[in-house]
């Protein structure tokens, strides 16, 4: 911090910061902040909003397989706000709306994942979405001022594991950053579209459009735009 004050919960840092493993990581956060679950989650395609995820949870297995099989993840407003927010959410303040909502916040109370829940998005450098939650089961206003509390502790370990998903996964956090633009000419190159169609699409030029190629391509350290299609899909920054 900047006035050289050390903060009070520092030391519970340093040793969730000495475990290596996420998983167990996050079960220091939950017995040591005394929250139900802690929940780390990253998209894995920078030019999609919500898709198949990289998910680290203390969340039993038995409501994760539920989760799934009732595919209450396209009605998951926590989900939806998670990697479209920029700033951090109470799960009481989302709308939920729909009698399909309203039944899986109950079966998840059911299952035990808490009453209550706040929600951190982080968005990098390089435009990949995740988002780190943790879960309790409290009042209202007592949950608020907890979180309000150990709000500066939960956005350092936010970034903390996203760093260590992203070692994980690309052996650190150097992956370039593609333009939007970029990322959509690769995508469409995927499809089979040539430069000319690619244009057509986005209703720019067609010398725009290798432009964009060119920078992605370069960005990418290739030699060929196939080179630069089948790098962009190895670091997940397009689909397949």
């Amino acid at each position: 911090m900047s006035d050289g004050v050390a903060h009070p919960n520092s030391e519970i840092l340093l040793a969730i910061i000495d475990e290596q493993d996420i998983e167990r990581s996050l079960k220091l956060v939950c017995e040591k902040l005394d929250f139900r679950h802690a929940v780390y989650h990253l998209a894995q395609n920078v030019n999609m909003r919500i898709d198949l995820p990289y998910l680290k949870s203390t969340y039993p297995s038995e409501w994760i397989g539920h989760y799934l099989h009732k595919m209450y993840y396209l009605i998951d407003p926590v989900v939806a706000q998670g990697f479209s927010a920029d700033k951090a959410f109470q799960w009481n303040e989302l709308e939920w709306e729909t009698p399909e909502q309203k039944a899986f916040l109950e079966d998840a109370e059911v299952h035990g994942i808490g009453n209550c829940g706040y929600t951190i998005p982080i968005i990098d450098r390089s435009g990949r979405r995740a988002a780190f939650s943790v879960t309790g089961q409290d009042d209202r206003y007592a949950w608020a001022e907890r979180i309000h509390w150990l709000d500066f502790t939960l956005r350092e370990l936010a970034q903390l594991f996203h760093r260590r998903a992203l070692a994980d996964l690309y052996g650190g956090e150097n992956i370039p950053s593609l333009s939007p633009r970029e990322i959509e000419c690769l995508s469409w190159t995927t499809q089979g579209k040539d430069a000319s169609t690619i244009a057509a699409i986005l209703e720019i030029s067609e010398h725009t459009v290798r432009d964009y190629l060119k920078s992605a391509r370069q960005k990418l350290g290739c030699a060929t735009i196939a080179q630069a299609v089948y790098q962009a899909t190895k670091l997940r920054l397009i689909n397949p």
